[in-house]
């Protein structure tokens, strides 16, 4: 149901539904959302649409540069991108600014790390990115 687009708690009212009520489910709803956590975190489509995403970008942009790993369930280990642009720029620009590090913030519990730099019109630009 979760692949066809349905939200969660309309799952779970279905399936209360066709039990014939929510004590008749035998879990909980608190469960299903957990379950469905654990699904999207074992999950390798994002690894493999993400790698697919960047190739196609290579396509366009000949200096691209990126890198990864997987585990042995092809679920990403670490990511790091680095486009043609950034490349241009950080050799213009050649200081790192700033450093993001949004920390288990994002579905993966994975941080996403972004390096800024500031052009001559001291405005921001982002050189890179990871998710480590």
């Amino acid at each position: 149901m979760k692949q066809v687009g349905m939200k969660t708690i309309h799952i779970c009212g279905l399936t209360a539904s066709e039990a014939g009520g929510f004590e008749r489910v035998g879990f909980h709803k608190r469960e299903m959302y957990n379950e469905q956590e654990r699904q999207s975190l074992t999950s390798s489509i994002d690894a493999k649409v993400a790698c697919e995403y960047l190739d196609s970008m290579r396509a366009s942009d000949k200096s691209l540069f990126w890198s990864h790993k997987v585990d042995n369930k092809g679920r990403f280990l670490d990511l790091f991108w680095y486009d043609g642009a950034a490349q241009r720029d950080y050799v213009v620009f050649d200081n790192v600014f700033a450093f993001d590090a949004t920390y288990k913030r994002n579905k993966y519990m994975c941080p996403l790390v972004v390096f800024f730099s500031l052009n001559n019109h001291n405005q921001s630009i982002a050189l890179n990115g990871a998710i480590v």
